[in-house]
C-alpha cells in the first residue's frame, strides 16, 4: 500500500530526503491531551493500568508518525504541509510486513469498554488490548486526517 507524508518543503529538503528520516511525534507531544486513553476508566484499578501504560509510551521516547492513505485531503494539506505550500512524499510499505507496526487509526465516537479479567495473566490486557489504545482516537478528530494510518 502507498502512504502519504505532508510536511514543510523545508523538512522534506533538509532532512527527510537528504538524510532519510522523519521526525518522530512523541506521544506527550501531540495535539490532542487524551492520547493513549480511549478506554472508559470507570474501574480504579483500569485507571492506574492506563496511568502506567501512557507513562511507559510517554517516558521511553516511544512515539509514531503519522501517515495518510490519501494524498488529497485538504485538511491535511492545511495541517500537515505547511498550509499548502509543503510536499507529500509517498511510501510503498509492505500489506502483510509491518504488521503490528502500522495500522489505521480508527476513531470512536464512545470510550472503549473494557472488564479486568482476574483469571487471566495481566488481568487480560494483551496485544489486542495494547493496539486499541496505540491506534483509537476520538471521533471528534477524525475530521483532521482522512485516512490516517500510523507507524508506531
Amino acid at each position: 500500500m502507498r502512504l502519504y507524508y505532508m510536511t514543510s518543503h523545508e523538512i522534506a529538503t533538509k532532512y527527510v530526503l537528504p538524510e532519510r528520516r522523519m521526525k518522530l511525534s512523541l506521544f506527550d507531544e501531540l495535539n490532542d491531551p487524551f492520547e493513549l486513553q480511549p478506554y472508559s476508566l470507570d474501574d480504579k484499578v483500569l485507571r492506574r493500568i492506563g496511568r502506567v501504560l501512557r507513562s511507559h509510551f510517554t517516558t521511553t521516547s516511544k512515539g509514531l508518525l503519522c501517515f495518510s492513505d490519501n494524498w488529497r485531503s485538504p485538511v491535511m494539506w492545511a495541517h500537515y504541509a505547511n498550509k499548502h505550500k509543503g510536499v507529500c512524499l509517498g511510501f510503498d510499505v509492505s500489506d502483510d510486513g509491518l504488521d503490528p507496526l502500522v495500522g489505521p487509526v480508527v476513531y470512536n465516537p464512545q470510550r472503549l469498554q473494557f472488564v479486568l479479567d482476574q483469571e487471566r495473566e495481566l488481568f487480560g490486557i494483551d496485544e489486542e488490548f495494547i493496539r486499541a489504545l496505540l491506534y483509537t482516537k476520538s471521533h471528534e478528530w477524525a475530521y483532521d486526517a482522512s485516512g490516517a494510518h500510523w507507524l508506531i
